[in-house]
């Protein structure tokens, strides 16, 4: 079992590392949550593109259920969300899908989670904290 967990981390992170763009959520305690769409080690985000704009449907809730509306600001989404904890959001409509080099067609679909309070994974493929606010961390296979 744990071989299959390594082969299964060593290939997210294959197809993790081969994604241009990444999608990370922020929360403070019960505030709302921001949603920041944009470029490994970029220094700066670049919105003369407004990269941010394809992120449109995103779902995304909390432990006392789904999110409010977005509301698009000049850096970051926000989305109104209730009660206090861990925030997730997946989407997989950022992209249309495009036909690779094999002729076959791909997609991409992303997830993210903002805090540790919860350790249960919502998610496939979620990586979870081995107990609440612990910095340890399992990958859960949902």
């Amino acid at each position: 079992m744990k071989s299959f967990l390594l082969s299964c981390l060593a290939l997210a992170s294959i197809s993790l590392s081969a994604q241009a763009h990444e999608i990370w959520i922020e929360r403070d305690s019960s505030g709302p949550v921001r949603i920041v769409f944009g470029e490994p080690a970029q220094e700066a985000l670049d919105h003369g593109e407004d990269k941010i704009k394809r992120v449109v449907k995103p779902n995304v809730f909390g432990t006392a259920g789904k999110a409010g509306p977005l509301q698009c600001g000049p850096e970051f989404l926000t989305a109104p969300l209730a009660g206090s904890g861990d925030a997730w959001l997946s989407d997989d409509s950022v992209f249309e899908p495009w036909q690779g080099e094999a002729g076959g067609f791909e997609t991409v679909s992303y997830d993210a989670r903002a805090a540790r309070a919860t350790p249960a994974a919502k998610r496939d493929f979620e990586l979870v904290p081995t107990a609440a606010n612990r910095s340890t961390l399992t990958v859960c296979v949902c």
